[in-house]
């Protein structure tokens, strides 16, 4: 039995979000190792651009790689968990 066209096409991207996910963590370190406990100024452009950047490397093609490896129906109970998680502790941070 062969595997759908798309589920093949998504797990040969696996490779490729490892990748940029363990590029984003390397950014990451790599702040911490050039700013050290001192920190960033406030103003720092670099800084922010950078660890924006690796943010965006980390989360997005996790994201995706769950989006691509995973059923319709397990997405669909992942909203509805977050959804509900939204709505019992939205009031509270608001107090």
């Amino acid at each position: 039995m062969r595997a759908p066209a798309a589920r093949t096409a998504a797990l040969a991207a696996v490779p490729l979000a490892l990748m940029l996910v363990a590029l984003g963590i390397a950014l990451r370190m790599t702040l911490q190792l050039l700013y050290g406990a001192r920190g960033p100024s406030p103003d720092d452009g670099i800084y922010l651009f950078i660890r924006i950047l690796s943010w965006g490397l980390i989360i997005i093609p996790g994201m995706l790689l769950f989006v691509g490896t995973t059923s319709w129906l397990a997405i669909l109970l992942l909203v509805a968990v977050v959804e509900s998680a939204l709505v019992l502790v939205g009031p509270l941070l608001h107090h």
